[in-house]
């Protein structure tokens, strides 16, 4: 299954539950999003794209639970402040890629997510002071693997074990940065907090 939407405020996906390989696209002026807040998602791609600006965003997936095998990509153009992320305020991912690219805007890759599991993150922006991040305010990270350019590979996360920047894909500022808490320093070699 195959969904599109546009305009203002878009969706092509809302509120659905139980879905294998679909692919979902969002692009608009507002809040565009391809998942937004359905559970159970397996296989299915999903990428949101705003030209807006400040308090609107561009997200493959968002709000959604119990995700595996899913990748997502965001995007702002260059002239918009809005937000973007791959996933946004998702929960319990498996084996999930995340990619962004914005302008004038921060783009995390996994951003305010929690339980993520073997995922991996690159996070792009353009702009100095609106950077990219692969995984920006997470929670509970085992083996993830990110990126962030101009940025970070993980920013303000907690709780994290076996996570590393991506070996062919170097941040650009460093591997760690903001404030990460329980992060484990034996298992996650570029810590240094």
């Amino acid at each position: 299954l195959n969904c599109t939407s546009s305009g203002s405020t878009c969706y092509a996906f809302h509120s659905c539950t139980n879905l294998t390989n679909c692919t979902g696209s969002s692009s608009g002026f507002g809040t565009c999003c391809a998942f937004y807040s359905c559970t159970n998602l397996t296989n299915c791609t999903g990428s949101g794209s705003t030209s807006g600006g400040s308090g609107f965003g561009g997200y493959g997936f968002h709000s959604c639970t119990n995700l595996t095998n899913c990748t997502g990509s965001g995007s702002s153009g260059s002239s918009g402040f809005g937000t973007c992320c791959a996933f946004y305020s998702c929960t319990n991912l498996t084996n999930c890629t995340g990619s962004t690219s914005g302008g004038k805007s921060v783009c995390g890759a996994f951003r305010s997510c929690t339980n993520l599991t073997n995922c991996t993150g690159s996070g792009s922006g353009n702009s100095t002071g609106f950077g990219g991040y692969g995984f920006h305010s997470c929670t509970n990270l085992t083996n993830c693997t990110g990126s962030g350019s101009p940025g970070f590979a993980f920013y303000d996360c907690k709780i994290c074990s076996n996570c590393r920047q991506d070996p062919d894909n170097a941040s650009t500022t460093a591997t760690w940065g903001g404030t990460n808490t329980n992060i484990s320093k034996d298992t996650c070699p570029e810590y240094t907090g």
